[in-house]
C-alpha cells in the first residue's frame, strides 16, 4: 500500500500525502479530518480559478510538507492562504481566529476520494449555472466560523444622498449596481454588492448599503484602494446636494442566537 494511501493500523494514524500540479510541493497529513465540505464563495473562487472548491480541515499538528516551500497570499486582513509559486495551484487555508486550524484543497491530494465532502457552505455565492448535490448538506453562508466572515452575517455601509432632478439620471449612473463605484469595489474580492435604494416619498433622496464580507476587508479596502476611493468621491461631488454617512452595520440574518 502506497503512503497516499491509509498506512498504519488504524484511522487515528492513517497518513495521506498529496502535492501541487508540478510536483514542487508536497505534503503529508495523519490522522482523520474535522470536516470536508465544498465552498462556493466568491474569494476561494478568484483564489483558484474554480467553482466551487472542494476543502478538508484538519489540526496544523496533523499537517507537514514534505517537499518545496508554498508562496503566502494574505488574502484579507485575518486570511493566508499558500500556493506553489512555480505552477500557481493553491494548497491551504488559514483563518487568524482558528489557530489550530488548517484547510486544505481536497483536489491536491493523491486519493481526493478518501475524503468526500459531507457539505456545501457559501451557497449565497453560488454560480447559477452550477449544480448542487442532494446527497450532501447545504449552508447558505459557513457552517462553522473558519473562513472570511467576522459573524455570521456580512458587515455593511449605509449613506444617504439628496440628489437635484438635473443630477439625478448621472448619479444612478455612478452609484447603481454596474455604476463607477460598483466597478470600483469588485477589485477586492471581499466585496459582496451595493443596493441603491430610491425614497418614494422624498424626491432625490436616495440611499446606497454597501455589502462586504467583513469589517475588516472593508477597512483594508480603503487602505488599498484609498487614491482611486478619494478620486472618484471628488468627481462625485458635483452630483450630490448632500450626502450623510448613516453608519456601518452587521447582517444578522442568519443570526441563529434567538432559536
Amino acid at each position: 500500500m502506497s503512503p497516499a494511501h491509509a498506512v498504519g493500523t488504524s484511522l487515528e494514524h492513517r497518513t495521506v500525502e498529496g502535492g501541487c500540479l508540478c510536483g514542487t510541493i508536497r505534503y503529508r497529513v495523519t490522522g482523520e479530518p474535522r470536516s470536508c465540505s465544498v465552498c462556493h464563495c466568491r474569494s476561494c473562487r478568484l483564489a483558484s480559478g474554480a467553482t466551487p472548491v472542494a476543502w478538508f480541515v484538519v489540526q496544523r499538528s496533523q499537517f507537514v510538507f514534505l517537499a518545496g516551500k508554498p508562496n503566502t497570499l494574505q488574502s484579507s486582513p485575518p486570511v493566508t492562504r499558500r500556493f506553489c509559486g512555480e505552477c500557481g495551484t493553491p494548497l491551504t487555508y488559514e483563518h487568524a481566529d482558528d489557530p489550530t486550524a488548517l484547510e486544505i484543497t481536497t483536489a491536491t491530494l493523491d486519493n481526493p476520494e478518501m475524503f468526500p465532502p459531507t457539505k456545501e457552505i457559501w451557497l449565497a455565492h453560488k454560480v447559477p449555472w452550477v449544480a448542487t448535490n442532494p446527497d450532501l448538506e447545504h449552508f447558505s453562508r459557513e457552517s462553522s466560523r473558519t473562513h472570511d466572515t467576522d459573524s455570521d452575517g456580512c458587515y455593511a455601509t449605509a449613506w444617504e444622498f439628496m440628489v437635484s432632478a438635473s443630477a439625478d439620471s448621472e448619479f444612478r449612473r455612478h452609484y447603481g449596481p454596474a455604476g463607477s463605484w460598483v466597478e470600483l469595489f469588485r477589485k477586492d474580492p471581499m466585496y459582496i454588492g451595493t443596493l441603491l435604494l430610491n425614497d418614494s416619498s422624498v424626491s432625490g433622496r436616495y440611499i446606497t448599503v454597501d455589502r462586504w464580507r467583513t469589517a475588516s476587508a472593508y477597512r483594508s479596502f480603503r487602505e488599498r484602494f484609498s487614491q482611486e476611493y478619494d478620486a472618484l468621491d471628488r468627481a462625485c461631488q458635483k452630483l450630490t446636494l448632500r450626502e450623510t454617512a448613516l453608519g456601518a452595520f452587521l447582517d444578522l440574518s442568519n443570526d441563529r442566537s434567538s432559536d
